[in-house]
């Protein structure tokens, strides 16, 4: 797949939006959204920044060659996890979510 391919694919499949609106998005113009999805068209290093400025999680590297997943899943925390890594026992873990549910002031 090229990258031509790819950004159709991205602005297609993943997001739903037609060119208008995936121009919109990266701030720029339909007409540049159309030539730069034409085969063997040239997508400049700034066109490719924008596009992964404006999709949360999309891998620039997945852009630019296919290689790996489209999006990246930010890391997830969990507080249960992060307590037992470091020792906390189920009472720590009671007294730290307490702490949470407490009013600002």
């Amino acid at each position: 797949m090229t990258i031509n391919e790819r950004i159709r694919t991205l602005r297609k499949d993943h997001l739903k939006m037609n060119q208008t609106d995936f121009a919109l998005l990266i701030g720029m113009k339909q007409t540049s959204v159309s030539s730069f999805e034409k085969p063997n068209a040239t997508v400049t290093d700034q066109t490719i920044k924008s596009i992964c400025l404006a999709v949360d999680g999309l891998s620039e590297k997945w852009l630019r060659t296919g290689d790996g997943e489209m999006i990246i899943e930010p890391e997830t925390f969990s507080l249960d996890e992060f307590v037992k890594q470091h020792g906390g026992t189920e009472i720590d873990l009671q007294i730290v979510k307490t702490y949470f549910e407490l009013p600002p002031e």
